[in-house]
């Protein structure tokens, strides 16, 4: 069970009184009667989960990379950006920019890592 899986289980278990999310073949443990309060309450608690999940994930980028992308998806998409050489003002601009998070990623492997994982990839 991932993260998310845990926090919905854990706001299911607190506001609607459902022990398990999990599909347990049988009507009178996968069909619930709830109240309207209960999920209103429940459907906040997961849209304020969300909601902080985003936050953290736009102040510890690379905390949220590490948690959701695995070391040979890092090495993929940092080699998937090598330059391309943008065009004019605007495509200098925004290829230094991509240069930039390319060099972030490779930093969060490190160079020795990056270079195994991309040969392990095929890249």
């Amino acid at each position: 069970m991932n993260r998310t899986q845990k926090q919905l289980t854990a706001i299911a278990r607190k506001h609607l009184d459902i022990e398990t999310l999990e599909t347990r073949k049988s009507d009178g443990l996968d069909f619930h009667e709830v109240s309207v309060w209960g999920l209103l309450a429940a459907l906040q608690a997961a849209y304020d989960a969300g909601r902080a999940s985003v936050k953290t994930a736009a102040t510890d980028l690379p905390g949220a990379l590490r948690d959701k992308l695995s070391p040979h998806a890092v090495a993929l998409i940092a080699a998937k950006c090598q330059p391309h050489y943008g065009r004019g003002e605007i495509g200098q601009a925004a290829e230094r920019e991509v240069t930039w998070f390319t060099e972030q990623l490779v930093g969060m492997l490190g160079t020795d890592e990056y270079n195994r994982n991309c040969e392990e990839v095929g890249v």
